[in-house]
């Protein structure tokens, strides 16, 4: 699996107005307004949300679509539902598509349009995107805490930022079934983050939750993407985060739900 966003400050209201995509490591640039894949993947996942400030007495975001050529041959397709904040809240509302997925051809751009009722609004949109589904191995689950540094991200940029994990992980390889991200909102407005994993170009990712105790999707936590990546325990994941409006120092903690595969050895892991 991997993510991808778009943003933008203040679009003209009352019109459907092109987001501007977030710079991709994956996707390459199309124009200002598109992201475009080397190869054939499909969507599987999408949220849009609007008003970065406050929760508005009446949205402020009317619509989102997501548009590539193959899509406008039947009929543009809608992201629903939609949030009333750009930044996620507790359990966001995510459009999931993991049984009847969009399929995006290679050399076909991605682009993300939207219509918002009010002036000054901020909108982001993240895109879950595969290229095949791969089922969660067998074997028990096991959840990883990292905390992140003190670092300043780059404002709508992926930034990559310092991870401490809680703990030292045996010897040998594991499967990651999901990924969490928990980040005050503070002036900054957190929207997602992504594991970057040695052996693995896609860097799978989650939306951001603004507390512990606030929920994160949870049908993100389900297994619904299936298997995400894996990785050595010598060659842990790094971490890149995404947010918009101000940034500050931020702190924040990373959760993976992990499936061990393989001992120091690379012997099938018996932990059943």
């Amino acid at each position: 699996m991997h993510v991808a966003a778009f943003s933008a400050d203040a679009p003209a209201e009352d019109i459907l107005v092109y987001l501007t995509p977030i710079a991709d490591s994956v996707l390459s640039p199309s124009g200002t307004t598109g992201l475009l894949p080397s190869r054939k993947m499909d969507i599987v996942g999408l949220y849009a949300g609007a008003n970065l400030t406050a929760t508005p007495t009446t949205p402020t975001l009317v619509r989102a679509q997501p548009s590539a050529p193959t899509f406008i041959q039947v009929i543009t397709p809608a992201i629903q539902p939609l949030s009333p904040t750009a930044a996620p809240d507790s359990d966001p509302p995510l459009q999931l598509l993991t049984d009847h997925p969009l399929p995006l051809p290679a050399g076909e751009a991605l682009t993300v349009q939207v219509e918002v009722s009010a002036l000054l609004s901020t909108v982001a949109a993240v895109v879950f995107l595969r290229e095949k589904f791969e089922p969660l191995p067998p074997g028990p689950m096991y959840t990883l805490r990292g905390v992140a540094s003190a670092t300043t991200p780059t404002s709508r940029s992926w930034t990559q930022i310092a991870i401490t994990w809680a703990q030292q992980l045996p010897a040998g390889r594991c499967a990651i079934a999901w990924i969490q991200y928990i980040a005050p909102t503070g002036t900054a407005a957190p929207i997602a983050a992504r594991l970057v994993l040695p052996d693995q170009v896609l860097r799978p990712g989650a939306l951001a939750q603004p507390l512990v105790s606030s929920l994160p999707n949870r049908q993100m936590q389900d297994g619904v993407f299936g298997l995400l990546g894996t990785f050595e325990s010598f060659a842990m994941p790094t971490v890149e985060v995404l947010q918009i409006g101000a940034a500050p120092t931020a702190t924040g903690e990373i959760h993976l739900g992990l499936i061990r595969l393989t001992d120091a050895a690379g012997r099938p892991c018996r932990c059943s």
